[in-house]
């Protein structure tokens, strides 16, 4: 999900964001009118019942993934072609050129086709020589730093089917304290977009800086939540997403976690989900006209957690449909 390194990608604090009750009451209230809504199959439950997890979505971490090399090796090829392929943010990150970095970018399939026919070189400029965005041994460091950091660190994959052996899907992320946490917003902005670089006698970075500020008066254990992606193909209605981010609200929740973050494009499917069960947009880095993504924040971990666990998919689809006609902001 990187941007343009030939852009000035710049941070926004949401202007509107309100105050941490304000997002609590907002948060309280959507979820209460969803579970009035819902009130009539919901009581049919037994008490503590929670929708259970499909048998192809499983929770690991990275040791279970060191002994499984299969599993991992499916994990890197489903985040290589889902953010090689185009479509997820409008752009497909396959590879970019050696002339122009980022800027001129090519589709997963369109490179592979090219190389296949012995043609490396940029399509955009003729100039300069392609290299992969994502080669795989990038994208497993990539996953071993995220599931050896901070704690309670996981990934949800889904499968194609119950032989547990094409992942289509994931999401993972990890409980932070105030410094792990600020060590993952910035790898969000280093893997997303070039930020403005820090003046020289600066030891950091302002924007990053500005970020972290937002976050850091919560003062409280908070659960990151990275990456989410999901192929082409399983998209489409909350299913998946819910399934998938279920584990990690719930470890999370059930560890200490009070807080949860995470940040997604403006343009994602996931995006108005997050919105729809109290995630609160309260920064921005990139640039609205292009590239931008989010960062989001939820103030009541514990309550998220519940209200996931115990809401259908299906309910939740008419839910969404309901809120995107009556425009909610938050």
């Amino acid at each position: 999900m990187t941007l343009s390194q030939e852009r000035s990608p710049s941070l926004s604090l949401i202007p509107s964001r309100p105050s941490i009750q304000d997002q609590w009451k907002s948060s309280v209230a959507i979820a209460t009118e969803f579970l009035l809504a819902t009130r009539k199959e919901l009581s049919s439950r037994r008490p503590g019942e929670h929708c259970s997890l499909p048998q192809n979505v499983q929770s690991l971490t990275w040791q279970d993934l060191k002994y499984n090399p299969t599993v991992l090796a499916s994990l890197i090829e489903c985040y290589r072609q889902g953010y090689g392929a185009g479509g997820l943010h409008e752009w497909g990150e396959g590879a970019f050129c050696s002339q122009h970095g980022w800027a001129h970018l090519v589709d997963l399939p369109d490179y592979e086709t090219q190389l296949a026919r012995g043609d490396n070189s940029c399509p955009h400029c003729s100039k300069g020589a392609l290299a992969p965005c994502y080669p795989p041994e990038k994208v497993s460091s990539k996953i071993e730093h995220c599931l050896t950091s901070g704690t309670q660190a996981q990934v949800a994959v889904k499968y194609d089917g119950a032989d547990k052996k094409k992942v289509v899907g994931f999401c993972w992320g990890a409980n932070c304290n105030q410094a792990q946490l600020k060590e993952r917003l910035n790898l969000a902005i280093q893997d997303t977009c070039t930020p403005t670089p820090a003046s020289e006698g600066e030891t950091a970075n302002p924007q990053i800086e500005a970020l972290f500020e937002t976050v850091k008066a919560l003062n409280r254990p908070t659960l990151f939540i990275d990456e989410i992606l999901i192929s082409p193909k399983f998209r489409g209605g909350p299913s998946t997403i819910m399934d998938l981010t279920r584990p990690l609200l719930n470890t999370g929740s059930e560890s200490g976690a009070k807080t949860a973050v995470c940040w997604t494009s403006p343009n994602s499917n996931v995006f108005p989900l997050l919105k729809a069960i109290g995630f609160t947009p309260f920064a921005a880095m990139g640039q609205p006209q292009n590239k931008q993504i989010v960062f989001l924040l939820h103030n009541n971990l514990p309550a998220l957690a519940k209200f996931v666990a115990s809401v259908n998919p299906s309910e939740m689809r008419k839910f969404l449909v309901k809120n995107r006609k009556r425009k909610l902001k938050h």
